[in-house]
């Protein structure tokens, strides 16, 4: 596979820290010239990150302003429309860290559109109850998905903005976790918009002018898992760090505290390639009180 014809997408509005240089140094020490589009809103970020070989892209402030999910999906479409047919795009967020080359997901899945993954949570591998893990409704994390570009997935991306409007499409409309997110009865477009629509596009046929071919890729490709996972060794995040099977590590949430990722002492790419404990006795026990004070269900908890 050309690298030149890889293309991944981050989107950013805050100010540089230490996980997005820990993830764009891992994506290039596995991945040394693919185009990376960086949409930013600080001007530190150009300063700090220059040297990834980036092409650095302005979030426009007004067109963005409480619409950043729905701007950062806007921003993919205008990507995806200037690249070439058979050209590949991953969307990734910037809290992650890369243990592979990540566009091996389209060697392993080459017959596909749209790509996006199901979280450990909504699978047996989760080593609950099958009434738990069936029972997940929000399946498909937005913190990586991409697509094979084509005229269809170009399409896909210019109906997905089309559902700015909600009657745009009735199943959209109608959609379960669109109507569990609405402010004040609108769509959530900053917070849940880009993750919402995935996790219905997961469940229905979108009304194209050819099927699309999507697929779930699987966690190893968006590893997190829920506050339980911590203390079980096979799924704990960390017992996962080094091992290449797992391209991707999420650090979601309450795990940027876990394992230290703001703090370049602790999880730089040294210490991660030499597997070092990147937890330490406080950030432990934050996982402990947090896990213990969702009380007796805190085993069903995502």
């Amino acid at each position: 596979m050309q690298e030149s014809f890889q293309n991944i997408i981050f989107f950013y509005d805050g100010k540089p820290n230490n996980y997005i240089k820990v993830c764009l140094e891992s994506f290039r020490r596995y991945n040394k010239s693919s185009k990376i589009f960086f949409f930013y809103r600080n001007p530190l970020i150009k300063f700090f990150y220059k040297k990834y070989k980036i092409n650095f892209i302005k979030i426009d402030k007004k067109e963005s302003k409480n619409k950043l999910l729905f701007y950062k999906v806007f921003c993919v479409k205008k990507i995806c429309k200037m690249l070439k047919d058979e050209e590949l795009i991953m969307v990734c967020d910037v809290d992650v860290l890369f243990q592979a080359d990540p566009f091996c997901l389209f060697k392993e899945f080459p017959n596909y559109d749209f790509y996006y993954t199901h979280c450990l949570m909504s699978k047996p591998e989760s080593l609950r109850k099958e009434t738990i893990w069936k029972s997940v409704e929000s399946k498909v994390n937005g913190g990586v998905w991409g697509l094979r570009v084509s005229d269809l997935t170009r399409e896909l991306m210019s109906f997905w903005i089309k559902c700015e409007k909600d009657d745009h499409w009735k199943v959209w409309e109608q959609f379960s976790l669109r109507k569990k997110h609405l402010i004040n009865g609108v769509t959530d477009f900053n917070w849940f918009f880009d993750q919402d629509f995935l996790n219905c596009i997961d469940q229905n046929e979108v009304p194209l002018s050819k099927k699309l071919r999507k697929v779930d890729i699987g966690y190893k490709y968006n590893y997190f898992t829920s506050t339980w996972g911590f203390y079980n060794i096979d799924l704990n995040m960390g017992n996962k760090i080094g091992n290449s099977n797992y391209p991707i590590i999420h650090f979601k949430g309450n795990f940027k505290d876990v394992y230290n990722v703001k703090n370049a002492k602790i999880y730089n790419l040294r210490n991660i390639l030499q597997k070092k404990d990147l937890t330490t006795i406080s950030s432990r026990e934050k996982i402990y009180r947090k896990f213990m004070s969702r009380g007796e269900k805190r085993f069903e908890i995502i």
